[in-house]
């Protein structure tokens, strides 16, 4: 498709890196960020854009701790380890949110342009929320459904998709 292009840097340089460069490289007035290997579906692109086109929220999560979310396949240990952490990183913040460290978000351009985002690493997600509130910028949950896909990746070399996180930009409609 003539208006999807890859973009990558030469090598791994962070998921906060890669994602800022992807916020840097597009070009619609909303941005969606998925996982490269869709643990969740593309279906949660027209969830996430919903709130945004509607005006109703600047920045959009998709949730699997969400009271409607759901996570499938997750080793155990893995699974509880997440669910505690983003309790006690959501502790830290002003607003009610279930899943601070996911990947998987909407966003309206002008707040992209509000924050200046320095992070490289995994703490993108959290730096994100904690400057959208200081601006006061609206955040907004939309139900997630996290379902991997084979509990073995990332471990051969040949089938690691950790160095690509695809983007939706768009300009209104879905």
């Amino acid at each position: 498709h003539p208006a999807v292009h890859l973009v990558r840097h030469e090598r791994n340089r962070g998921r906060g890196k890669a994602i800022r460069t992807g916020f840097d490289e597009s070009r619609g007035d909303f941005v969606i960020c998925l996982d490269a290997d869709l643990s969740y579906a593309s279906e949660h692109i027209a969830k996430l854009f919903a709130p945004l086109k509607a005006e109703e929220a600047d920045i959009t999560l998709a949730s699997a701790y969400h009271p409607e979310g759901s996570v499938v396949n997750v080793p155990i240990t893995r699974a509880l380890l997440s669910r505690w952490g983003n309790r006690v990183l959501s502790a830290g913040l002003k607003s009610k949110i279930d899943t601070v460290t996911c990947s998987v978000r909407g966003y309206r351009r002008e707040a992209l342009h509000t924050m200046q985002l320095i992070n490289d690493g995994k703490d993108l997600h959290l730096e994100i929320i904690q400057k959208a509130e200081l601006f006061g910028l609206r955040i907004k949950e939309v139900p997630g459904h996290l379902r991997w896909r084979d509990r073995k990746r990332g471990r051969d070399p040949k089938t690691r998709l950790t160095d690509y996180i695809p983007f939706v930009s768009m300009s209104g409609t879905i």
